[in-house]
């Protein structure tokens, strides 16, 4: 599974985001799941969205805790604490608490009510619309160099992965997730 499309949105009132429905279609209930885990985002001011049955199949791939260094078990202590379930209700949205949304930069209040959903492979990103803007913005600022300068890194990764187009095992084997049971129901 791989979503596609950029979605901007607006928050309701009452700070639910109405995904698309193009988005829960391309989720297979048994293989990807049927609702979203919210985890803080590689990208400063993002969250990553990831389908539930993924996120619990990275989570069960992590050593036991007693065995991870300090640094490590801290950072996904922390990450916990960041982490939401978002479940839809019968029209596609899901309630985004006000610590997410402060997170990235938004709020209920307009103008900060506007996002940005991104996909990225099995995943999407979540932004406030400011700072999407800032994203796009500083990569057309330096798109040539940052082209030049990931070129063998981006030659190297799909080799790894068996062609120039397959995506592998995609770029969250690197994102340490481990977490299962935190939930924060939106205010």
């Amino acid at each position: 599974m791989a979503f596609k499309g950029v979605q901007r949105l607006r928050l309701d009132e009452k700070g639910r985001m109405a995904l698309s429905v193009e988005f829960w279609r391309a989720m297979h209930p048994t293989n990807d799941g049927d609702w979203f885990m919210a985890v803080p985002g590689r990208l400063p001011r993002t969250y990553w969205l990831i389908p539930n049955r993924i996120f619990e199949r990275e989570s069960g791939a992590l050593p036991h805790h007693d065995t991870m260094s300090d640094d490590l078990f801290a950072f996904l202590v922390d990450e916990v604490a960041g982490s939401e379930e978002l479940r839809p209700d019968g029209n596609y949205r899901v309630g985004l608490s006000d610590e997410l949304l402060s997170a990235i930069g938004a709020s209920r209040k307009k103008p900060d009510n506007e996002l940005v959903v991104t996909p990225f492979n099995d995943r999407l990103i979540l932004w406030s619309a400011a700072s999407f803007a800032a994203f796009k913005k500083e990569m057309e600022e330096s798109r040539g160099d940052r082209r030049q300068k990931v070129q063998p890194e981006l030659r190297t990764l799909r080799a790894n992965a068996g062609g120039e187009g397959s995506s592998g095992g995609g770029p969250h084997a690197e994102l340490p997730v481990g977490w299962k049971t935190y939930t924060a129901e939106p205010k």
